[in-house]
């Protein structure tokens, strides 16, 4: 209809916003504001990295259920020239190491802002964090070092001034206490709390424990059942266990070994070796069989808070 619009016209050039001159101009500019955006969020990611007053701001953490701070400086290095301030070499990032559960963490990248990887003990790789720094060498990280014990990875950070360094610590790794069980040893029981990691694996299905001869060892097929497949449902972190020890006391001269399974899945796991040099997991298939119906002397768990 002249004059006017049809509803049926959507691209009639008068009624459609879209279609019309102005309405094509209008999607262009905020086109160019997203892009703006986009662009300007990017730049105050970086521009929050100052290595000589802000260091901390040098690392992104992608990793959501992980952590930053600042763990020394920023301040003068001193005549160490370790690879963990100068890197591979050269300005080369360097630097490896595991965490208490068996993941290894390499910083990576030749150049740019580098790239810290985690490598899973399934094959799986995960990018936690990376750097934000300015260039090639300053503000971002040239050096790794993993601490186990206390779950963190420390990267050094090179300032703008000479000579100017720092610390950042990314938290909330597994730590050594994570994944063993402390024991709580008495005449009669064993007790332990539960990890939040057993043997690095990501939480407990269950437990056996057994034991068996020193004398025997490393040979683990002699080891008998003590308790099954406790406790009857999965336990949570920091839940309280208690085995019945139902081992013979030892003669003159020998001892006897008491080990804790924990399965996962279809993962089990109870301890590591080490020989020649290499630490490598114990063989699960080495121990006898455990059944549910085995609770020989029964296992208990007890919440944190009914403890006395």
């Amino acid at each position: 209809m002249q004059g006017g619009c049809s509803t049926l016209l959507t691209d009639c050039a008068d009624c459609n916003p879209v279609a019309s001159p102005a309405g094509k101009e209008e999607r262009m500019r905020a086109r160019a504001l997203i892009y703006l955006a986009a662009i300007l969020l990017s730049l105050r990611a970086s521009a929050t990295c100052d290595p000589d007053s802000n260091p901390v701001d040098c690392i992104e953490v992608l990793d959501p259920s992980l952590g930053k701070e600042v763990a020394w400086g920023p301040g003068s290095r001193g005549p160490d020239d370790s690879l963990f301030w100068a890197g591979g070499g050269g300005g080369v990032a360097g630097g490896f190491g595991f965490d208490a559960a068996g993941n290894f963490y390499s910083l990576s990248n030749r150049y740019g802002n580098r790239d810290i990887y985690r490598y899973t003990r399934s094959g799986g790789k995960e990018l936690i964090a990376r750097g934000v720094g300015a260039n090639d060498a300053v503000g971002v990280p040239l050096g790794l070092s993993v601490d186990a014990t206390n779950g963190r990875i420390y990267l050094s950070i090179v300032g703008n001034i000479s000579g100017t360094v720092a610390i950042i610590a990314i938290t909330g790794l597994p730590t050594l206490f994570d994944i063993i069980e402390t024991y709580t040893p008495t005449a009669t029981t064993l007790k332990f709390r539960v990890p939040a990691h057993p043997e690095g694996l990501p939480s407990a299905d269950h437990f056996d424990t057994y034991w068996g001869h020193v004398s025997d060892l490393p040979d683990f097929t002699q080891a008998q059942p003590m308790a099954c497949h406790y406790p009857a449902s999965p336990p949570l972190v920091g839940d309280y266990l208690t085995v019945a020890d139902t081992s013979p006391p030892p003669g003159p001269g020998n001892a006897n070994y008491i080990v804790t399974a924990v399965t996962n899945g279809a993962q089990r796991r109870y301890g590591r070796k080490l020989i020649n040099g290499v630490m490598s997991g114990r063989d699960p298939a080495l121990l006898p069989g455990c059944p549910p119906v085995a609770m020989l002397s029964g296992a208990s768990a007890v919440q944190p808070n009914a403890l006395p």
